[in-house]
């Protein structure tokens, strides 16, 4: 079982995050770390929260746009095992007055 990342532990200002999911089948649901080894630059990071199907990983900012323009976000959903991959962007959760 992999630690759970806290949104307050990313730091977008020096990477792009992505948040994969695994089907329980893949061979890399067990050992999701295995995953970040089939991309150059990404880093597999935990899961997210208490789901033990969805994962955090990192790209560097400075390798970001070699990743996209290669299509790499394309080749990891191709992979067998990928159900869904996601880019991760900051939010700001409002105040309970403003909602």
């Amino acid at each position: 079982m992999s630690v759970a990342v806290a949104p307050r532990d990313l730091s977008y200002n020096t990477h792009k995050y992505l948040s994969i999911i695994l089907a329980k089948s893949s061979l890399y649901f067990k050992n999701p770390s295995s995953l970040a080894d089939q991309v150059p630059g990404m880093t597999h990071l935990g899961q997210l929260g208490v789901l033990d199907d969805v994962h955090i990983y990192s790209i560097p900012l400075d390798q970001w746009t070699e990743f996209e323009a290669t299509n790499k976000i394309d080749q990891l959903k191709d992979i067998a095992g990928v159900v869904n991959v996601s880019v991760q962007a900051p939010t700001q959760r409002p105040k309970r007055d403003e909602v």
